[in-house]
């Protein structure tokens, strides 16, 4: 979610035509406007057209303040875009936009290094990094063509001439002049400024070629780059193929990352010093995955060049989490299957399993000369082969050929590299059982010296032969991670490396009880900064709960800041999802499903307790579903928590802490918060800043603390005695418990105070209960008796409560407290069989919520027992509770079967619990699926029950 005006206003009009193309009509002046209904074209919102055919006096009232406002709205968002078309080689419209007043604002009046004024418009197009196309000029009058390059930390951008077509011969970029327009032809529009935080996009291979730049003017060695997906080289597999990039001379000096992609085919056959992919590297080389590579430094095969490698010829800075999955490396001197020649630097969590040949000394199955540096947790199992004429070369090495780095716990293959030995203390040869057990990467009883493989490796094998393979490299087994398409989550395991693909979008597909993370640190957060940038970490994308649930969620993590779920989610939505039963402690900031939220749309999310549920930050602002929630575009909608909140300041029964206009409605707090410290609490929010608005939302916490308020602890808000234009409150209320052992308020704490003021925020049709507050007094809310507090005359239409659509008012629901009718608890029925965590499998009428998922069932297997309870709903004690499987559900060739125990399991056709079962209480019993048939999805069956009233 963005965070600037232009968001709602667009100087360009989106168009797609029957030859898939994707048109961009720009212009200086609005031309669409976002309305509820999407896009709406501004001219014919206030009917320019019909108004501009009259004459000024033929105007009516109506039509006159349509051109007014009209007017007002094209004078404020005028930018300086030339009035031109651009067509882009795609179908599909999905992220791209025209760059407005921030950026264009940036160059405005400046001046290039070659002491030309920039443009005084232009188009600058965004999200079509790997889409060709035509940029269509309104004038053929232009001395010279060029294009501006994204501005650096100083403002300062760059400027690439274009050549015409005569001069490039028809390759683009050029630019021609027809029919008193010029015509611009590109390969790709933004790809990315090259900065850090606007890299270069690399998603052929020749965006990869074109990193050395030649011909651009432009100095890309020394630039940042990401890639967008996988590429298979077709392009370079003849004669010397691709040339490496960098070279002893020529470095590269900038950042690569591969996010986790992989280049496939890669081939080098070349006659010189330092090869590779990169030829020579004194930059950040990242998550880059080679596969069938065939790079040959040996053209005249006498061998006598030196520094090959797989990824880098040369390195004298730093790689991680690369590997060279595949394919032979031959050169000469210094020749490995990951780096030639390692001059200093770091490589880390980085493998090779490619062959290495050589016909000269220094060769090994990961670096061939080892000079300075560090190599830390890297392995190798490429055989290493001397192919000299007299096969008499010294420093063959299972891992490093000659080698006085510090290498630190690598490994090689004894088996497939066919050598016993290799250079470096630090390196360890193993067989290759030994080096598909997870056993023999734990290499020190100290965990910090293992390989770390929750969060960077992974063993098992069905990935990369069983060798340990890096999670970057892991890819989902189903979806893409578009919006059309989302990356499927079914387990903790999917649910875990969403860490690697942050800017994706994700939908759970099935309940998961965590497993894995239940001791030690417990769960590291999705998104560990807030930086939304291509190298950042931030969660930037779409989760979907598909409402489902996480239960079980531990962290433990007293040192750390934004202890939750995600971490970090910057300009991300998060939907639909139930968090059930979490136990997080952290350091500030601790939260159930976010941390640190900015800019984000967060809706359906809900904190429960079922056990035990609880949230703790060892020192300020915890919140019982959020941290710390910030941004001007953040909204949080139908969304509640129920969970114990711990802390010594400022935490809040939803969220601890709030920042610069962030939104939310109609949500809700309860359960239990317990604070030590003199810092204010409250019942929903922990401490508000500047212009937040809350809207028909309501606390009902119990509160032990030192002070503490029923809704609002802290707030701190600036420019009078009030903000001024903005009901901060508006129609909250609070009926919480409070137990402050120094002072306690109904509603809200303290007020700023500075200067010898208080400033207040401004509090609209907000209601506490005072006899549940221990009659705690309140400045700015409305005090009411338990009894009005549960009187629907209390809530006026006229004051803007709507107990039609937002709020019910029922003894059935919330203790007869007014409640949110998005978030009504469910119906359940009087026999419902529910999982674990007290979800149902269907509703009182009948309606389907979730099924017991068994997956796909291949034919003759009989799968796991699953645990289901039947529990008693009903408001009298039951028993001869009984139940049975309904065979007219069941599919031909499968069988269901029920047994009262997991292990054995006795079937039996119905099962009879012994006992009174009073209200609220269950039985446990459990049902398997045999197939005769190969099933994949859509096989249902039906689960029956009776009792007697006791």
């Amino acid at each position: 979610m963005g965070a600037s005006l232009t968001d709602y206003v667009r100087n360009y009009i989106v168009k797609t035509t029957e030859d898939d193309k994707v048109i961009l009509e720009v212009s200086s002046t609005p031309r669409e406007i976002l309305s509820r209904n999407g896009w709406a074209n501004l001219r014919e919102l206030h009917n320019i057209d019909a108004i501009e055919d009259k004459d000024i006096n033929e105007l009516t009232e109506e039509e006159k303040a349509d051109l007014k406002e009209y007017l007002e709205i094209c004078g404020f968002f005028y930018e300086h875009h030339l009035e031109a078309t651009v067509i882009l080689d795609t179908d599909n419209p999905e992220g791209l936009s025209v760059k407005g007043r921030e950026t264009i604002g940036i160059l405005e009046g400046d001046k290039s290094p070659e002491g030309i004024d920039y443009p005084r418009e232009f188009v600058w197009v965004d999200g079509a990094a790997a889409t060709s196309g035509v940029i269509v000029l309104p004038y053929a009058d232009y001395d010279r063509v060029y294009v501006v390059g994204e501005p650096d930390e100083n403002g300062q951008a760059q400027i690439i001439y274009i050549d015409d077509k005569e001069a490039t011969g028809g390759a683009r970029p050029y630019y021609e002049k027809v029919d008193g327009k010029t015509r611009i032809y590109v390969e790709h529009f933004s790809g990315g400024g090259g900065t850090q935080a606007d890299p270069y996009l690399v998603s052929t291979e020749d965006d990869l070629n074109a990193i050395r730049g030649a011909g651009t003017g432009q100095t890309p060695l020394s630039a940042y780059y990401i890639q967008t997906n996988d590429i298979v080289m077709s392009k370079f597999q003849t004669g010397a193929g691709f040339t490496p990039i960098g070279d002893d001379t020529a470095k590269f000096s900038g950042k690569y990352d591969g996010k986790g992609y992989m280049i496939k085919n890669l081939f080098i056959n070349a006659a010189r010093n330092s090869v590779g992919l990169f030829g020579y590297n004194s930059g950040t080389i990242s998550n880059v995955k080679l596969v069938d590579v065939n790079i040959t430094n040996d053209a005249a095969g006498t061998g006598s060049y030196s520094h090959t490698g797989g990824l880098a010829g040369s390195n004298a800075s730093s790689i991680n989490t690369c590997c060279v999955v595949s394919g032979s490396v031959t050169g000469g001197n210094n020749t490995g299957g990951l780096v030639g020649y390692h001059y200093t630097g770091y490589i880390y969590n980085s493998y090779s399993r490619a062959s290495v040949s050589s016909r000269f000394d220094n060769a090994g199955g990961f670096v061939g000369y080892a000079n300075v540096g560090t190599m830390y947790r890297c392995y190798s199992t490429g055989s290493v082969t001397d192919i000299s004429v007299a096969n008499n070369r010294i420093n063959y090495g299972g891992f490093a050929g000659y080698g006085s780095s510090a290498f630190i716990y690598c490994f090689w293959d004894k088996d497939t590299s066919g050598r016993l030995t290799s250079a470096g203390s630090g390196v360890a040869g193993r067989t290759s059982s030994e080096m598909k057990s997870k056993n023999t990467f734990y290499v020190s009883t100290d965990t910090a010296n293992c390989y770390d493989f929750d969060l960077v490796w992974h063993i098992n094998s069905d990935y990369n032969n069983g060798y340990p393979e890096l999670r970057q490299y892991i890819r989902y087994k189903y979806g893409k991670g578009t919006a059309a398409e989302p990356f499927l989550i079914y387990n903790e395991f999917d649910l875990n490396q969403i860490r690697f693909w942050r800017d994706k979008h994700f939908k759970l597909m099935d309940d998961i009880k965590m497993t894995d993370h239940q001791a030690g640190n417990g769960w590291k957060p999705i998104g560990t900064d807030n930086n939304a940038t291509p190298f950042g970490n931030a969660f930037t994308g779409t989760f979907d709960g598909n409402g489902r649930y996480i239960a079980d969620l531990f962290i433990n993590r007293q040192s750390d800041d934004y202890m939750s779920l995600f971490g970090y989610a910057v300009n991300a939505t998060i939907k639909n999802l139930d968090i059930i039963d979490p136990d997080i402690t952290g350091a500030n900031y601790s939260g159930v499903l976010a941390g640190y939220a900015l800019n984000v749309y967060i809706t359906n999310c809900n904190s429960v307790q079922f056990n035990i549920s609880k949230v703790r930050s060892v020192s300020e602002y915890a919140g019982g579903l959020i941290g710390y929630l910030d941004g001007a575009s953040t909204l949080v909608e139908f969304c509640s928590a129920r969970v114990k909140v711990m802390g010594v300041n400022y935490c809040g029964g939803f969220v601890g802490y709030t920042n610069n206009g962030i939104n939310i409605r109609r949500c809700h707090a309860s359960g239990l918060m317990e604070v030590t410290g003199t810092g204010w609490s409250g019942g929903f929010v922990g401490r508000f800043i500047t212009n937040n608005v809350f809207e028909d939302c309501y606390s009902g916490v119990t509160i032990n603390g030192v002070n503490a308020a029923g809704f609002c602890g802290c707030t701190v808000v600036s420019g009078g005695t009030s903000l001024p234009g903005t009901n901060n409150f508006r129609r909250c209320i609070s009926f919480c418990s409070i137990f402050a052992s120094n002072s306690g308020k109904g509603f809200l704490g303290a007020p700023y105070y500075y200067s010898s003021h208080y400033y207040y925020p401004i509090v609209v049709e907000c209601y506490y209960d005072y006899q549940l507050s221990a009659n705690a007094a309140d400045d700015k809310a409305i005090s009411k008796y338990t009894a009005e507090m549960k009187y629907d005359g209390t809530y006026l239409s006229a004051n803007g409560w709507d107990f039609t659509n937002t709020w019910i008012l029922d003894p059935a629901y919330n203790g007869g407290y007014p409640a949110l009718r998005a978030l009504l608890p469910l119906t359940a029925p009087i026999l419902g069989f529910r999982n674990e965590f007290g979800k149902y499998y269907s509703d009182n009428a009948g309606n389907v919520l979730r099924y017991l998922e068994y997956g796909n069932m291949i034919a003759g297997q009989t799968s796991l027992p699953k645990p289901v309870w039947l529990q008693n709903n009903a408001d009298f004690s039951v028993n001869n509770m009984q139940v049975w499987v309904d065979q007219l559900t069941v599919k031909p060739g499968m069988t269901i079967e029920l047994s009262q125990s997991e292990s054995p399991f006795i079937p039996v056709d119905l099962i009879t619990f012994s006992g009174t079962f009073a209200p609220g209480n269950s039985a446990k019993f459990y049902a398997r699926i045999g197939s005769a048939i190969t099933v994949k999805e859509g096989g249902t069956f039906d689960l029956r029950a009776k009792a007697s009233p006791a």
